[in-house]
């Protein structure tokens, strides 16, 4: 044999041994991150308390060794995946191996990052509970490693980006697609917890003390911003600690005796006939900056309290806060607080009342503040036990529902809640359809409990593209015979709360279209004199206005919905030009606070001659030209239409 001979079957044998070395090295990587992610997903099973994330550390600093060591071993053959689609099983892969590697990298290094930044915290969540709350603590960390946090928001962006990158994922194995499925639900929940924590030390006080106004909201008498103004107070914090909380009646916010106050909007007067622009009707705005501008300003009016923001919430967010939390005893009142039993512990105490007790009505919602406490104590003392994680989802799917909202004066933080749709903010946007509707319950009474709604959309683009809607209310009390009764329900003792729910509805509705929609025919809902405490009749005739602060047009009406009654208010506009342009159509749907979830239809007739390129969501039905959605609207939706 030449020594040519022998050279080359050497070489051949040196690149067979450092194949196979290679393989060994990248199967036992395999291995390892599989057992890695077995343990995660172990400790992920149960409840996910600040102990659990705390043995989770650990794997996930040893997931990140593993997969720079395999994205190393990996990264000679990267090249070569494109060509690698004809592989039995995972063929289909192949060819996003590089996205794929690079989403992996990316976060682990965002875990990594993060781990390593907040490491006293963990340890001490570790420790035996007692009295020390770990809030403070926390929110210390966060300050002190906001150099971390922006660059684990930068790694966490190349992770997006590469997710970004993916092709085509039919033919993937069905274990990658549900990976894939997983990141997805919660990609911007990664992204928006990130954001959060940058701006969390100024929320909690970290920058000074803070004062917020906590607005306690009835959403079964429903109002603009979600529901009427039942109860107030303030949250005073300091690097991270509850200084004070502080929760009473809203009627006790006014000084109205003593100073004087301004003439209210036009149709609280002319519908209720309120003379005085008080506190409890401050949420008169359904873009919740405006109303919490107005509540900031009338309680400083009213208690001399200078704040800093405004903490609005609903029953829904008090009963996801209450199930992430898991229990809360209230020993003061000698009960646990469950999400099962909160509607009845609600409304249990809006009428445990003493008929010899004049000041009942003063105090007949004085439950908030001893299960505001409770809270307090279980978030200050127990937040270890607490599972964690459930309860960030459900506090995050309660933002996104707009069941609590926030506005703060800072800049930052208000811009960054702004991002994150926080803030409940209402907007018309440039070459942007918008869809609002907006209930207002000027009945003095809490029948949302027993109103069920339906709204049906349709759009026909052309030319001058046209908007019609149809809103459909249905009373749901079994009780038709009874008339409505328009006086104010005298409250006293023998006042139940269900006799506030089974009672007719007067709904002030506003609609809020893109600014210079031009409307057509609106149906009529006339009202006598009788069915109103000021005595004067609603005639039925809708009345158009110009929102130029909100980049909207709003379409007011009124109605009467009596017991048992289904209503159908129709409407039909000319949409303003512009809405059309690049061959594209958008449409933002705002779902108001507070409203329960309702079916919504949205149909959108695409122009004549035009071919559907892409829509998003994908339309529940195709009609030809006419594309139709069928959905429970939950939150805020946005449709996207493009066409050739």
């Amino acid at each position: 044999m030449t020594l040519t001979r022998w050279l080359l079957w050497g070489g051949l044998l040196l690149i067979l041994g450092w194949l196979l070395l290679k393989g060994w090295r990248i199967y036992n990587l395999a291995m390892s991150l599989q057992a890695h992610q077995g343990t995660l997903q172990g400790l992920g099973a149960g409840d996910m308390g600040m102990d659990k994330m705390a043995s989770a550390a650990e794997t996930v600093l040893a997931l990140r060794a593993d997969t720079v060591a395999l994205r190393d071993e990996v990264a000679i053959f990267m090249p070569l995946t494109p060509y690698l689609g004809w592989l039995p099983k995972f063929g289909p892969l192949m060819p996003d191996a590089p996205h794929l590697l690079e989403m992996a990298d990316a976060g682990t290094e965002t875990a990594a990052i993060m781990v390593e930044a907040f490491q006293p915290l963990l340890l001490a969540a570790q420790q035996p509970a007692g009295d020390e709350s770990l809030i403070p603590l926390a929110v210390a960390e966060l300050g002190a490693n906001q150099a971390a946090i922006t660059q684990a928001q930068a790694s966490y962006g190349r992770v997006l980006a590469a997710r970004a990158q993916l092709g085509e994922t039919a033919d993937w194995p069905f274990t990658a697609q549900q990976f894939l499925a997983q990141f997805d639900k919660f990609a911007q929940l990664g992204a928006d917890g990130l954001a959060l924590a940058a701006v969390l030390p100024e929320l909690a006080g970290g920058n000074g003390r803070r004062t917020y106004l906590i607005v306690a909201q009835n959403q079964e008498e429903l109002r603009p911003t979600g529901g009427f103004i039942s109860g107030a107070g303030t949250l005073i914090v300091e690097d991270g600690q509850i200084l004070a909380l502080d929760f009473s009646d809203a009627y006790q916010v006014d000084n109205w005796r003593e100073k004087p106050y301004d003439f209210p909007p036009a149709p609280l007067y002319e519908f209720m006939g309120a003379e005085l622009f008080l506190f409890r009707d401050s949420n008169y705005w359904p873009d919740f900056p405006t109303s919490a501008e107005k509540m900031m300003a009338l309680y400083t009016y009213g208690t001399g309290t200078a704040v800093d923001g405004v903490i609005a919430f609903d029953q829904e967010f008090l009963r996801a806060l209450v199930q992430g939390l898991g229990s809360v005893a209230i020993p003061e009142l000698e009960l646990t607080l469950t999400a099962a039993n909160l509607d009845e512990q609600l409304r249990d105490s809006w009428t445990s009342g003493d008929e010899s007790d004049e000041n009942w009505l003063a105090t007949r919602k004085s439950f908030m503040g001893p299960m505001a406490s409770a809270i307090r104590t279980k978030l200050e003392t127990e937040l270890g036990s607490v599972d964690v994680a459930s309860l960030g989802l459900l506090v995050a799917q309660a933002v996104q529902e707009k069941h609590l909202q926030l506005v703060v004066r800072e800049p930052a933080t208000a811009a960054t809640l702004r991002q994150l749709g926080w803030d409940g903010q209402m907007r018309g946007r440039a070459g942007e359809d918008t869809l609002a509707v907006v209930d207002f319950n000027m009945g003095f009474n809490k029948a949302n409990v027993l109103v069920e709604t339906a709204m049906a959309y349709e759009v026909v683009l052309g030319v001058e593209s046209t908007a019609s809607l149809n809103l459909t209310y249905t009373h749901a009390s079994p009780n038709t015979s009874q008339p409505c009764d328009p006086t104010i329900p005298t409250y006293e003792r023998g006042l139940q709360y269900e006799e506030l729910v089974d009672r007719c509805y007067w709904n002030y509705l506003r609609l809020f279209a893109p600014a210079g929609a031009e409307l057509r025919t609106a149906d009529s809902h006339p009202v006598p004199a009788e069915m109103f405490l000021t005595g004067r009749p609603w005639a039925g005739v809708p009345w158009v206005e110009q929102e130029p602060a909100l980049g909207l047009t709003s379409i007011h009406n009124f109605f009467l919905l009596e017991r048992g009654q289904t209503l159908t208010s129709g409407y039909s506009y000319v949409l303003p030009d512009g809405l059309t342009a690049d061959n594209s159509y958008r449409l933002h749907v705002y779902q108001q606070a507070g409203r329960k979830p309702s079916p919504l239809t949205v149909a959108v007739v695409l122009p004549e001659g035009a071919e559907l390129a892409s829509a998003v969501p994908a339309p529940t039905r195709t009609e030809g030209q006419r594309l139709v959605w069928e959905l429970v609207l939950r939150e805020d939706v946005l449709f996207e239409v493009v066409w050739e």
